[in-house]
């Protein structure tokens, strides 16, 4: 059976990309700037630069014990995620290119990844469901406070004290 996945359109390769040792399992763009990742059973995590005629090897991210599954760029942070085999997903600086956290599940491998484009959560598929990750600490919108007659009330910015009056009927 001959198939047409690309439905008449005509493709051209762009670029060949060659640096991992073994079957790449995922490959994405930078969302804005001129750059590729990839994550490959050699257990690496390759950064790609690319221009108008060609694209190259960059450095290579180490780390993971055993085959990534899936990797990717933040849209809104200078970081890289990844996750393996290994039951880890280490979240990398993208420019000083260096871990900075890694979550960890003991009973399932990871094998998929996606971010929320708003919020600060990180969605990561394992083998026996999904697990959602806050990927720094946020401050709290609001904190509240109750001291004995007072409350405290207040957010990054401001703090209020109001003062709480027994009503009697």
């Amino acid at each position: 059976m001959n198939t047409d996945f690309f439905g008449g359109v005509d493709v051209v390769v762009k670029y060949v990309l060659e640096g991992h040792d073994r079957g790449v399992n995922w490959a994405s763009f930078h969302p804005t700037l001129p750059l590729i990742v990839s994550g490959a059973d050699d257990r690496q995590v390759k950064i790609w630069r690319m221009n108008d005629t060609k694209a190259w090897e960059v450095d290579t991210l180490r780390g993971h014990m055993n085959n990534v599954s899936c990797v990717l760029f933040h849209a809104r942070q200078d970081i890289i995620l990844s996750n393996s085999e290994d039951k880890s997903i280490p979240v990398w600086d993208a420019t000083k290119r260096t871990g900075l956290q890694t979550f960890r599940r003991e009973h399932n491998k990871f094998w998929i990844l996606g971010y929320h484009p708003e919020m600060n959560l990180l969605a990561a598929g394992h083998d026996s469901g999904m697990m959602v990750f806050k990927l720094e600490r946020e401050h709290p919108a609001f904190s509240v406070r109750i001291l004995l007659q007072h409350i405290l009330l207040g957010d990054s910015t401001t703090l209020q004290q109001l003062r709480i009056e027994r009503l009697q009927n």
